[in-house]
């Protein structure tokens, strides 16, 4: 299941369910109400960490500590105009997770990431997730 406008797919998984019965993962049910000035986490493998082994290309992890800046509906963004290499900087993250750290909670999964515009990396909710992997199309 896919939408456009919110930039996210799911997909069924169940006939693959063997090869991750053994992984955890962050409960849909719990994923957080976000406010402005919220501290978030990105991870990703941008293009800028790639380099060569022989044949190979190997890409290393980067995680970023931003804010929040706006909340549309399912969809927030962080303002990125204070990181001096933005220009490939988040070339290659996009549907990498992106994780709410509140003081004295746990972290939680926020959203995934999306496009970079006019210094705004834009992040689609992750509460537009139902827990059977339907999408919301409305924001509650």
């Amino acid at each position: 299941m896919g939408d456009k406008r919110l930039d996210i797919a799911t997909f069924d998984m169940d006939e693959f369910e063997n090869n991750y019965a053994d992984k955890k993962f962050f409960p849909l049910q719990e994923c957080p109400e976000l406010s402005t000035g919220d501290p978030i986490i990105i991870m990703g493998f941008p293009g800028h960490t790639r380099h060569s082994i022989g044949e190979y290309a190997v890409f290393g992890p980067h995680a970023y500590a931003l804010g929040v800046s706006s909340i549309d509906g399912f969809k927030f963004h962080a303002d990125t105009s204070r990181i001096e290499s933005k220009g490939d900087e988040f070339r290659g993250i996009s549907g990498g997770p992106c994780f709410v750290f509140r003081e004295g909670s746990q972290v939680q999964l926020a959203g995934f990431t999306g496009e970079l515009q006019f210094d705004y990396l834009a992040f689609t909710s992750s509460r537009c997730i139902n827990a059977d992997g339907t999408l919301r199309n409305t924001h509650p």
